[in-house]
């Protein structure tokens, strides 16, 4: 069951980020996470509470959700610095550091086709981020990708570790009370970011479409991260990347050279390697 929630999950998400980087033009990072929390409330609080939390638990887990909370609020900041095409994908690498920590902290292993899906999706990577001249420094989208996908992927671990240490609906309730002192720092330190515009539908609805629409991939990634092994469910999820890199294209008009375009290619094929075993 756990790879039909991760394949929902990555469908989910692959059509909520081309969403939501379009409201991006308009609506900021942090409204766009202050919005994102109402569907929270809507969603994710109520089933977890109906699913049944452990309220003992809770505040033994709660510090440890700080850190995942703190790690999943950045996404937003991550795709508005470049092309979703490419920042996503840059960013979808975190499969790499949730294998590795996993394989440190959990036991778990990875075969020889996962490993060369590991070098795949690195070599990717590369293609992706080389600059077309070779002097000029990286742009900045390419190191925001790179740190949204370690930080990306250390909250995907310490995920599993957490809901294996409590169950699924206690975990899921102690993360999202934890985004309120994350999103009050980040009201804190972003003051460009408060200004919200206008309410205007034509401008809103694919800022309320797309974080509405990540929000239920959340859940169920939530939900397959607790039927399967971490270093094989956040693997199959980056497949959201294919989604998000064909919509962006068609229907944002995003340009892609060449060059970048082998890179995301073979980036897909290193995680769907890595999904193989799955």
């Amino acid at each position: 069951m756990w790879l039909a929630y991760t394949l929902v999950a990555a469908f989910l998400w692959g059509v909520g980020a081309v969403l939501a980087k379009k409201g991006l033009a308009q609506i900021t990072p942090l409204w766009n996470n202050i919005i994102s929390y109402g569907f929270v409330l809507i969603m994710m609080v109520p089933w977890a509470i109906n699913g049944g939390v452990n309220w003992e638990r809770l505040p033994a887990i709660f510090s440890l959700t700080l850190l995942t909370a703190a790690a999943y609020s950045i996404y937003f900041y991550v795709i508005s610095r470049g092309e979703i095409a490419l920042t996503g994908t840059i960013n979808s690498m975190y499969p790499l550091a949730t294998i590795i920590l996993a394989k440190l902290f959990l036991g778990e292993t990875t075969s020889g086709l996962q490993n060369l899906g590991i070098i795949a999706t690195l070599a990717g990577a590369v293609l992706i981020a080389w600059p077309k001249d070779v002097k000029v420094k990286l742009e900045s989208w390419v190191w925001w990708g790179a740190a949204g996908a370690m930080i990306a992927g250390s909250g995907d671990f310490l995920t599993k570790l957490i809901i294996g240490q409590s169950d699924m609906y206690t975990f899921t309730l102690s993360h999202e009370l934890a985004f309120i002192p994350v999103m009050m720092g980040l009201w804190l330190v972003d003051r460009k970011g408060r200004s919200m515009p206008r309410f205007q539908f034509k401008s809103w609805w694919p800022t309320l479409a797309g974080v509405g629409i990540l929000q239920m991939g959340v859940l169920s990634f939530f939900i397959a991260l607790s039927l399967g092994q971490a270093s094989l469910v956040t693997p199959v999820s980056s497949i959201y990347q294919a989604i998000t890199v064909v919509l962006a294209m068609v229907w944002l008009k995003e340009k892609v050279s060449f060059r970048q375009l082998m890179g995301i290619v073979l980036a897909v094929g290193g995680v769907l390697l890595l999904a193989v075993e799955a």
